[in-house]
């Protein structure tokens, strides 16, 4: 009998302390949803979080925080008060945020603390989503040819094909080249609008420099504009063979040429000629 009466009265002290604990005001708190999903970067995000009162008794002065983690930037007061949360009843909290232009694909951390009445403090751990655009646009530069082949202290056309390699357009693309191998006479070239997997043709005249023979990078770069006007930047390679200088190319090796010639006639009249006259 005296093991069934404490078995009752340790039930009953559970059951007051639950009744205690279920009166008492206990927020639940989650993400409702964030839009857009994911978040590309450079873009802007808004969140709405979710905190329920599941407690008996009203929430008193709640006080709510959020602290974003890179890439994250808040666009606004992060705190948020309330007078009184009914039992049974939620509010519904939005936070902006921008989201930064050079974000890597992947998750992004928020801290979220709430307390109640100033006393005690509870942080819950949320992320969101960050991926770039599958529509965003990929320049390519693509070498071609080079027409003739490139010779130091010679002149040269290299053509270079420029492609979309996404599936997003791109808007008003100018690409601008430079080599150290020599001078680009009009290095800025006005390519307009390539939609996916489009490309045109780019022809730079390069005035090759008295470099030594070799292998010499172009730098072709790509500025354009994306469906948002938004301007973007990209970059790549080609490169040229550079063959040592062409004999008489240069302007030496042709006025001794010249001063050969006139030798040679000035000989053969002077010299040969009145011999030849003498012999008979």
């Amino acid at each position: 009998m005296k093991k069934i009466a404490a078995l009752f009265v340790l039930l009953a002290y559970v059951s007051a302390a639950a009744s205690i604990s279920i009166q008492d005001p206990l927020l639940k708190v989650e993400i409702a949803k964030y839009s857009p999903f994911p978040v590309e970067p450079g873009k802007f995000l808004t969140l709405w979080i979710k905190a329920e009162n599941v407690g008996g008794n009203g929430a008193k002065n709640a006080v709510f925080t959020l602290e974003p983690e890179y890439p994250l930037k808040l666009l606004e007061n992060g705190t948020k008060n309330y007078g009184l949360i009914d039992s049974g009843a939620d509010v519904l909290l939005e936070y902006r945020f921008a989201v930064d232009a050079d974000a890597p694909d992947g998750l992004a951390n928020v801290k979220f603390y709430y307390s109640l009445g100033g006393t005690g403090r509870f942080v819950k751990n949320f992320t969101v989503a960050v991926e770039k655009s599958k529509n965003q646009s990929d320049l390519r530069a693509l070498f071609v040819d080079a027409i003739p082949q490139p010779a130091a202290g010679g002149k040269t056309t290299l053509t270079v094909d420029v492609a979309n390699a996404a599936s997003g357009m791109a808007y008003y693309v100018i690409a601008r080249a430079k080599t150290p191998a020599g001078e680009i006479r009009r290095s800025s070239i006005y390519v307009g609008n390539l939609g996916p997997d489009d490309f045109d043709s780019m022809d730079f005249d390069i005035d090759v420099g008295n470099v030594t023979a070799g292998i010499y990078p172009v730098n072709v770069d790509f500025e354009y504009k994306d469906k948002d006007d938004r301007v973007h930047t990209a970059g790549d390679i080609v490169y040229i063979k550079v063959a040592p200088p062409v004999e008489g190319s240069a302007g030496t090796p042709l006025l001794m040429y010249a001063a050969y010639a006139i030798i040679a006639a000035a000989l053969a009249k002077f010299v040969i000629l009145p011999l030849r006259r003498r012999k008979k």
